[in-house]
């Protein structure tokens, strides 16, 4: 039996833990949905830290107190995630920071530190005050109008709304009046349009419902209940002495917590905002000379501070302020040392556009020491804007190029410097990138134009030499080599054929050409043997493959077709269609039925006579080379020659 309840015991204990571990995580992640306000609170926070907090740079303070026990004081954060509506600041409390944090989950939380109130938070409760906590320095005001945004929160709600139990908050100013007199202890923290101290009896859900909020379940904060955003106002003189102090205390005991919180910089000086943007963006981080200007935006709090002149200091600067010309300095106008604000104007920009002098001089900068006189000291902010220095364009090009005519070029151009991306336009063509490939028919200069995105250009130029195919520009058989000629006959150029039309009777086999190129040449050759125009004989029974070497190794190809002069040749070939040419694989005779046809490669190789059945007849080129044929078409004593390509 004891062995049983013990294991009862271990089992309790086992779904205890199982309970506790499951509510620990349903509630860590519920705070990461709905958020959760972070406490810092003391010894780690100093009273003179929760004042640098809430004053702002640059505000003069001293002679910082505190009362009040370490943890009922400290910085707070992450209130954005919550429904307090401060983002951030310092709190005080009656009790302890760590219970502020929610879940709402109890209404009497609260922590006694058994310390006394405070005489001038008594003086605005309904009874006596206890575990005061009270923040107070001196301080210099840099405008005329103190405001600071706080919050009011307190366990009491609602239970002791009504009662003398009624925890308050104050924030009371000593200092001079500006409409006469002197402010003594003068509590700002008030019902709004009222002279009522906030309270819990004062702000509820009966009185002034509108600027308090329920927290009953809440989810983020703690207290029971807060007041939504206030702001304690106060005429004051800038630059006169004022001893503040900030407190909140319990009323009738010790037992249930209370808060107030106060926005951080509640309290700062005017402050002139200065931004300076490049033009254009995305270039460099800092300004170019020639390329990225900068503008310098100044921007006062508001209009009741113009009509207002702003001073800066620019004898820091490494650069020139001075006009380039004619003063020689780094700026296409000279930059100038004030800006003037005119009366109901807030906002001025002054544009600084540093020249493109084409001096490498290394790291420059144009610094600003801005001389801020609005407050009650003058205060300085610096601006610093380097200036780069522009790098002319240069670039290395492909160079010369030698070619033949017909075959294509690479060219390209590599561009260093100055800032891309770069365009590029190339003449002749047109083209539009960085590499190009031509196929000029004759030798032709290339320009490249580039232009990087400061709009500075440069330019370049490269020559394609191109050595042309030297073809026949006449071709005939004259009287005086020939003498069985009655007459010179001139032959017919047609692409890279000649055509000649011999009188009837005359033999073939043995005649003596006369030619003319367009231009020189190595060599002409028909089967290997030099030809010489008026000397060299040949037998033209059969078409003639004429081979004209250039300089720079082009080869054309002519053939020469000789017949007797019937008009056939031409009625033919006006006839005949092949298609299509260039071919691969095949191609088709059309108007040749009747027709003999015999292959001839350009080394003159023949193949069998092809018989034309049909008016549109099928050739099967597969298993020939590729390369250029000729077709010699055969019909009784006539015949004509056309060409066609191979090419895979």
């Amino acid at each position: 039996m004891p062995k049983t309840m013990d294991n009862i015991k271990k089992m309790k204990n086992i779904l205890t833990i199982l309970y506790l571990l499951l509510l620990i995580n349903i509630l860590s992640n519920h705070n990461v949905v709905n958020g959760q306000i972070i406490i810092n609170a003391g010894p780690d926070i100093s009273p003179t830290d929760m004042v640098e907090n809430i004053v702002g740079q640059g505000i003069i303070y001293d002679n910082v107190t505190f009362q009040g026990a370490d943890i009922s004081s400290g910085i707070f954060t992450n209130g954005q995630t919550t429904n307090l509506g401060l983002e951030s600041g310092i709190f005080l409390t009656s009790g302890a920071g760590y219970l502020i944090p929610g879940h709402n989950t109890s209404t009497n939380a609260g922590v006694n530190n058994g310390l006394p109130g405070h005489p001038t938070l008594t003086a605005i409760a309904t009874g006596s005050t206890y575990d005061a906590a009270v923040l107070e320095f001196d301080f210099y005001p840099e405008s005329d109008t103190l405001g600071i945004k706080f919050v009011f929160g307190s366990e009491e709600y609602d239970e002791f709304v009504g009662t003398t139990y009624g925890d308050v908050c104050g924030i009371f100013v000593s200092g001079p009046n500006p409409n006469s007199g002197f402010y003594v202890n003068q509590n700002i923290a008030l019902v709004p349009g009222t002279d009522l101290p906030v309270s819990i009896n004062n702000i509820n859900n009966n009185s002034f419902p509108e600027y308090f909020i329920d927290n009953t379940n809440g989810l983020t904060i703690e207290y029971d209940g807060f007041t939504t955003v206030l702001t304690a106002w106060l005429q004051v003189i800038p630059c006169e002495e004022y001893h503040i102090k900030i407190g909140v205390a319990d009323v009738g005991d010790h037992i249930y917590d209370t808060g107030v919180f106060l926005e951080e910089n509640s309290i700062t000086c005017p402050k002139i905002d200065v931004e300076a943007l490049l033009n254009p963006l995305g270039i460099s981080e800092n300004m170019v000379e020639g390329c990225v200007d900068a503008t310098i935006s100044f921007e006062l709090p508001d209009t009741t501070f113009s009509p207002y002149t702003l001073y800066w200091n620019l004898s820091e600067s490494t650069a020139n302020p001075k006009a380039f010309v004619p003063d020689g300095g780094d700026f296409e106008e000279e930059v100038p040392d004030s800006i003037v604000f005119e009366e109901g104007v807030d906002s001025i920009a002054v544009q600084v556009v540093p020249v493109y002098d084409e001096i490498v001089e290394g790291e420059e900068y144009l610094r600003m020491i801005i001389e801020n006189t609005l407050g009650c000291i003058t205060r300085h902010d610096t601006v610093t804007l380097f200036i780069d220095d522009y790098i002319g364009l240069s670039d290395t090009i492909s160079p010369p190029a030698v070619t033949l005519q017909g075959f294509e070029v690479d060219l390209w151009v590599n561009v260093f410097n100055g800032y891309p991306p770069y365009s590029y336009l190339w003449e002749p063509g047109g083209f539009a990138t960085d590499s190009i490939t031509v196929s000029p028919d004759t030798t032709t200069k290339y320009t490249v134009t580039y232009t990087d995105v400061c709009q500075n250009s440069g330019q370049d130029s490269t020559e394609v030499f191109v050595f042309p195919y030297a073809q026949f520009s006449s071709f005939s058989f004259k009287t005086e080599y020939n003498p069985t000629l009655p007459w010179d006959v001139i032959g017919q150029l047609q692409n890279d054929t000649v055509y000649l039309a011999m009188p009837g009777g005359i033999d073939l086999s043995n005649l003596v050409a006369s030619f003319n190129t367009t231009s020189s040449f190595i060599s002409v050759t028909v089967n290997g043997v030099l030809q010489e125009s008026g000397i060299t004989p040949n037998d033209f029974t059969n078409p003639v493959i004429y081979k004209i070497l250039s300089p720079g190794g082009a080869l054309a190809e002519w053939v020469v077709m000789v017949d007797i002069e019937t008009g056939q040749t031409e009625n033919n070939l006006e006839q005949v269609s092949i298609f299509p040419n260039p071919a691969k694989d095949e191609f088709y005779i059309k108007g040749a039925k009747g027709y003999k046809v015999v292959l001839i490669n350009n080394m003159g190789k023949k193949s069998k006579p092809i018989e034309i059945t049909d008016d549109l007849y099928l050739i099967d080129m597969s298993k020939f080379s590729r390369g250029i044929y000729y077709l010699q078409f055969t019909y009784g004593q006539h015949w004509f020659v056309e060409r066609v390509v191979v090419n895979r």
